[in-house]
């Protein structure tokens, strides 16, 4: 048998999928112990497992190591053998071994340990674990290494045979399990807009089978970042645009963020309210200058926006016709306008306009917000006319004003978004959604510009402008 890093050596020229797990492995601190679950969505895989799933318990049928043929201990015997499975292979990647523990004490939890849909616990059972690590030594897929009494823990690695199994299945990237439907108090409520415990209904499954559905769409393409055709060039343009991210963020870009292209979908008190798709890394990452740098399956990429989306639908539900420019107030210029743009979404959110002027100076405070030469300062006496020329310029829908109304204007955004998203990869077109802009490969420009406009009219009855 090979030792761990003599399979390394073997595989290191190996280009397959399976490589690139070394990117996100390293960034994710993976501890060495068995805690993680780790998932993989490629129906190659799924069916690999189900197949490994049907000959351990045929090795196990005259025993009861591996008992149970309800259909929930069916699924655990399963996650049990798929987070094993990954967990070596990412542990292969990070150059360590799994550990493990064999003594059933070990798989206790806490007293008061809390499972929660966010943060599980490990949740690996003694029985099935020690089933499947016993089966895979008989099997050669890992080496084992089993702790002397009770003192040391054991500890396994995965053989080449086992390696070369999984990588014919030419895999995704696997991802750590979370969850992908988020519900948050508002911070009108918590001011830490904590996370909330819910119960799934055939609405909360809905929404996961579409998050679910959209993720496994948009995991066939190649998505990245190319500054320029020429290979030098590009490398030099790589180092600037890392430097201004540091500058920008605070932090250094790192190249797993890359991986990070899974959406979830965040919703505020209940499921009719938020529901934005967020934990991209073309939103978390990539700042709006250098977005035009995406690439789609290597081809260049353009995005289309949405003009002033959260004022346009409130006209759109009331009838009303649709100003050509929203955020357009007389004494104002261009480079006014994320400001203006800002306290229009700040009185939507908030309830009165001490609460409105707050959150706007929290901005400024925080660095995502600039000031320019008509706002010089946070103070009432620069922000307070812009909130009366807004109110002035949008009087029809004046009443919409701080009754916290945003985030049911988010859900029918988030809303258009799933449909605009869906309708694209019928067409067998990758879309990448940033709230109310989307990005597709630039031959699919005309496509997109419908699609958004057919959508918003669709939806709302009212034709929009698209730029």
């Amino acid at each position: 048998m090979c030792s761990l890093m003599r399979l390394k050596q073997k595989t290191r020229n190996n280009k397959h999928n399976i490589a690139i797990f070394a990117y996100y492995v390293k960034e994710n601190n993976m501890d060495d112990r068995l805690h993680f679950n780790y998932r993989c969505d490629s129906q190659s895989y799924i069916n690999y497992i189900d197949k490994l799933y049907n000959e351990i318990s045929e090795h196990y049928k005259n025993t009861k190591r591996f008992s149970g043929n309800r259909s929930d201990y069916i699924k655990t015997k399963k996650d049990h053998l798929s987070g094993i499975t990954l967990h070596l292979l990412m542990s292969y990647f990070n150059d360590k071994n799994t550990n493990y523990s064999r003594r059933s004490e070990s798989y206790n939890k806490p007293k008061n340990a809390k499972k929660t849909r966010y943060k599980g616990i490990a949740g690996y059972i003694h029985k099935y674990t020690l089933a499947i690590i016993d089966y895979f030594e008989y099997k050669e897929f890992i080496i084992n290494n089993i702790g002397k009494r009770y003192k040391y823990e054991s500890y396994m690695s995965i053989t080449k045979k086992f390696y070369d199994i999984l990588k014919s299945l030419k895999m995704q990237i696997p991802y750590l399990h979370k969850e992908f439907l988020v519900l948050r108090a508002s911070k009108n409520k918590d001011e830490n807009k904590s996370l909330l415990e819910y119960k799934d209904n055939k609405l909360t499954i809905s929404i996961r089978d579409n998050i679910k559905l959209i993720n496994e769409k948009l995991s066939k393409y190649k998505l990245n970042l190319r500054f320029n055709e020429n290979e030098e060039k590009n490398k030099e343009l790589w180092i600037k645009f890392k430097k201004f991210y540091y500058q920008k963020y605070g932090h250094s870009w790192k190249d797993s963020f890359l991986f990070k292209n899974k959406y979830l979908r965040s919703f505020s008190d209940n499921f009719e309210n938020g529901g934005r798709w967020y934990c991209v890394w073309w939103q978390d990452h990539c700042p709006s200058d250098f977005r035009r740098f995406i690439t789609i399956d290597n081809e260049p990429t353009v995005e289309l926006d949405f003009q002033s989306i959260h004022p346009s639908i409130i006209y759109a539900q009331s009838n009303l016709d649709i100003p050509k420019d929203c955020y357009d107030i007389p004494g104002y210029s261009k480079e006014d306008r994320k400001i203006i743009k800002s306290v229009y979404m700040r009185m939507l959110n908030s309830y009165s306009v001490e609460k409105a002027l707050c959150s706007i100076r929290l901005k400024f405070n925080t660095g995502e917000l600039d000031y320019t030469d008509n706002i010089p300062s946070c103070s009432n006496v620069h922000l307070k006319p812009i909130i009366d020329a807004l109110l002035n310029k949008h009087k029809l829908i004046s009443k919409f004003f701080f009754t916290g109304i945003g985030t049911k204007i988010q859900y029918y955004d988030s809303e258009l978004a799933k449909n605009i998203m869906m309708n694209l990869f019928d067409k067998g077109i990758c879309s990448l959604c940033v709230h109310d802009s989307f990005i597709v490969q630039k031959k699919y420009k005309n496509e997109l510009y419908e699609v958004m406009t057919y959508e918003f009219e669709k939806s709302f009855g009212k034709k929009i402008l698209v730029k």
